[in-house]
């Protein structure tokens, strides 16, 4: 996640409905309790609902081409084969097409690898402790 100035209220955790912004209720709750646990985001993450723009419900829409999804694969496959590791996601959607790719979530990342200090510009984290 990327730190910066919030203009918008965050959303308390005890009260992140459906319709909530899951970013900002992650960044919430580890600002006001510390981190969450492992489990907590990984189920937080498998709700997350990727589908049409259109869609009110969606959350996480396509990417707008393919040489993007390319770009994003790239970092995660080269995040890999530097050793880092893919606890969930890291690959395109085939259930919604080839423009869509799936939430990510990455750990065991050197330091001063690519995916820590690069933009990938696509829907993947990493998880670094310290």
């Amino acid at each position: 996640m990327e730190s910066g100035v919030q203009t918008d209220p965050l959303p308390d955790p005890e009260s992140v409905g459906e319709d909530a912004d899951l970013v900002a209720a992650i960044r919430n709750e580890i600002t006001k309790r510390g981190p969450i646990t492992f489990a907590r985001f990984m189920e937080r993450a498998a709700q997350i609902r990727q589908g049409d723009p259109r869609d009110e419900d969606t959350q996480i829409g396509p990417n707008i081409h393919l040489a993007h999804v390319s770009r994003v694969q790239g970092f995660v496959d080269r995040a890999k084969a530097d050793g880092a590791t893919v606890v969930y996601g890291g690959e395109v959607n085939a259930d919604l097409g080839p423009h869509y790719y799936r939430p990510t979530l990455i750990r065991d990342a050197s330091a001063g690898s690519e995916i820590l200090t690069q933009e990938v510009f696509g829907p993947v984290l990493t998880m670094q402790t310290f």
